[in-house]
């Protein structure tokens, strides 16, 4: 489907786009309907303007990639280098990453000798205490991490 859409270089109706991709019968058309909502959503395709009783007509965006999932680990290591001393938690609320990743990073580093572990501080919830970290040497860190 996608690649009908990006061979077009006028604009499309839902109607050449099922005829194009040689769908006979109503559930092979309905699915290439309902597909082609989430293309729109996406910013995949775009909607042309209507003009009056008229079908309405679709242009494949070439512009358009798709979004990067999660958060790299470039945006978790520049929080810690910010970061004076951490826990995992600071860092979670700085990255908008996950929890379990950014405590994957963090044995990592702290096993390499790239963090040292500076004490303890109670939990937001209250039950049970985090451990604190800052970095060894900063410019060894950047060299090597960032």
């Amino acid at each position: 489907m996608r690649a009908w859409m990006m061979d077009r270089r006028m604009p499309f109706t839902t109607a050449a786009l099922c005829e194009g991709l040689n769908a006979d019968t109503v559930k092979e058309k309905d699915k290439i309907r309902n597909t082609l909502i989430d293309f729109i959503h996406r910013g995949e395709i775009t909607l042309m303007p209507l003009k009056q009783n008229r079908r309405q007509k679709y242009r494949y965006n070439r512009t358009w990639k798709p979004k990067k999932k999660g958060v790299s680990n470039k945006t978790i290591f520049k929080a810690m280098y910010v970061s004076s001393t951490f826990t995992a938690a600071d860092i979670e609320r700085l990255s908008g990453s996950g929890r379990s990743h950014i405590n994957k990073n963090i044995r990592n580093l702290a096993r390499r000798g790239l963090l040292v572990k500076v004490g303890r501080r109670l939990c937001g919830h209250g039950a049970g205490a985090e451990a604190i970290y800052r970095i060894a040497d900063r410019e060894t860190f950047r060299i090597e991490v960032m």
